[in-house]
């Protein structure tokens, strides 16, 4: 079976599986001693079958891949940890991805993305030499003007900033599954909106007394951006239902999680209404962006009793 895999091309797998995993050849028994015709143990075979290289439908249709929804959310570390290709080609391909989907987009509103500044990062990436030195540092320097940590002295916290922003332009590479593969959940984006509501409301209600609130605060935060990816990908009347039936989430756990989320369900209120953030995230009256990361006394819908340290 190793010799059969490893004649495979690593980059893109396998057309077919049967000739991976087709009973023992005469060649292979001279080779390795094992009897012609010997069949492939079915546990070799499930082993075998992820380097099927198909479309996602029908790699979902086989078993091979999880439902398209749950591909969506591998799809960021899987590409993260994919290494491939040169660094120039990655950060083009992606603010080009990102530019194309999000501009004039719920999120870009929220988040205030200018669509336009990562199309000319994506050109920059084109024109540069073969390191793109200069579009990754164009692209870091923009992430640390939008956290708005370029005063501060290097910590933890002042580089978490910096990353989240990294994460939000990039929409954590989910723009790749659904501007290029057109991955569409089953359950459709409004479910996927509200399960991820249901979400970071759950991690909020948790935070009194975690081990670990700074930890609960960037998962809670990470579970709103997913909320405003998939609230953006819905129809209008399904994004309006959603915003409507926020209240009706909170309503059901203690307050203290509705006053919490109050300065970021604002935000979300308000730009769903045409309205976008200011550069520090305000807009409207009390209205905020929802942060994960911040220097001590930066993050704006801390709870005064959560004094935890970032």
């Amino acid at each position: 079976m190793i010799r059969r895999l490893a004649g495979l091309p690593p980059a893109s797998g396998a057309e077919e599986v049967a000739p991976l995993v087709a009973p023992v050849d005469n060649a292979e028994e001279r080779e390795t001693g094992l009897p012609a015709g010997a069949a492939i143990p079915p546990a070799l075979r499930k082993v075998v079958e992820p380097a099927l290289s198909a479309p996602v439908e029908v790699l979902v249709d086989r078993g091979v891949a999880p439902s398209a929804e749950v591909l969506a959310e591998l799809v960021p570390q899987l590409v993260a940890s994919a290494g491939q290709e040169p660094a120039r080609q990655t950060l083009r391909r992606v603010a080009e991805l990102a530019a194309e989907l999000l501009d004039g987009s719920l999120d870009a509103r929220y988040y205030g993305i200018d669509c336009g500044t990562l199309r000319e990062l994506a050109a920059g990436a084109r024109e540069s030499s073969a390191s793109g030195k200069a579009s990754r540092e164009a692209f870091a320097q923009l992430c640390i003007h939008r956290a708005g940590a370029g005063g501060d002295t290097w910590s933890v916290a002042a580089n978490g900033m910096v990353i989240e922003q990294a994460q939000i332009l990039t929409t954590h590479n989910l723009a790749t599954p659904v501007s290029r593969v057109g991955i569409e959940p089953r359950q459709g984006w409004e479910e996927l909106a509200r399960s991820c509501s249901a979400r970071t409301c759950l991690i909020i209600r948790r935070l009194p007394g975690h081990p670990r609130p700074s930890r609960a605060v960037k998962d809670a935060a990470y579970a709103w951006r997913q909320l405003l990816f998939f609230l953006s990908r819905c129809e209008t009347s399904a994004r309006e239902r959603t915003l409507s039936w926020l209240d009706e989430e909170t309503d059901r756990h203690p307050a203290a999680v509705g006053r919490r989320l109050a300065p970021a369900v604002a935000g979300l209120r308000f730009v769903g209404g045409g309205g976008a953030c200011g550069p520090v995230g305000a807009g409207g009256a009390g209205a905020r962006r929802s942060q994960g990361w911040s220097v001590p006394g930066r993050r704006p819908a801390r709870d005064p009793a959560l004094e935890e340290p970032s």
